[in-house]
């Protein structure tokens, strides 16, 4: 996926670049925590993932990814997006495995 312009092949990943979708902080957020088309959610807690896989992000983490794509690839946003901003979202995979 050079350049962020997306791929398909394995799965379907969509482009990063210049997406206008990264209007909204939330819209990235909630693809991160939850996937989306077929990309595995990265919201579980540690050690709670399906399947035995999708790898862990801790709200600081996916705060991270959701900054730095909207401010790179060619958009053009602010990265201020902050843990606690994520951590007041619904975490929908979190959800699915119940309590521990």
């Amino acid at each position: 996926m050079p350049g962020g312009q997306g791929a398909v092949g394995a799965g379907a990943y969509p482009k990063l670049a210049a997406n206008k979708n990264f209007v909204s902080w939330a819209f990235v957020a909630l693809t991160v925590l939850d996937g989306r088309n077929g990309m595995p959610p990265f919201g579980f807690p540690i050690g709670r993932g399906m399947d035995s896989g999708p790898a862990h992000l801790s709200d600081a983490q996916i705060a991270d990814v959701v900054n730095y794509v909207r401010s790179h690839f060619g958009n053009g946003y602010k990265a201020e997006v902050t843990a606690e901003q994520i951590s007041a979202l619904p975490h929908p995979a979190a959800e699915l495995i119940g309590p521990q």
